[in-house]
């Protein structure tokens, strides 16, 4: 698919699923994604986090995983991905490479 970027950083999570584990919020990840698209990162927000507010892009939620240990352990494969409404990463690897990967669909 043209939505899934394989082959790059993330050690093979693009075209995985993302687990729907409970953030530490208490909600759970799709909960969080009300449909749309999510960037999943730990800690600081990358630099990356901007492109929530690109017109590419528009509301996309950046989210930080570090509080639940599932999700971080899964996101210790890369620095950030970027999971499709249908819990599917698209692209996982550096923040350069997710912006990349959505200007790419301009």
């Amino acid at each position: 698919s043209s939505l899934v970027q394989r082959g790059r950083g993330g050690r093979g999570l693009a075209g995985t699923l993302c687990p729907n584990a409970e953030l530490g919020s208490g909600e759970r990840l799709d909960d969080v994604a009300r449909g749309g698209f999510l960037l999943l990162h730990r800690g600081a927000p990358p630099a990356g986090a901007a492109l929530a507010s690109d017109p590419v892009a528009p509301g996309v939620r950046v989210v930080d995983v570090s509080a639940d240990p599932v999700l971080a352990r899964w996101l210790d494969r890369c620095d950030v991905a970027l999971v499709r409404p249908d819990a599917t990463v698209a692209v996982a690897g550096t923040a350069r490479e997710v912006v990349a990967f959505l200007a790419d669909l301009r």
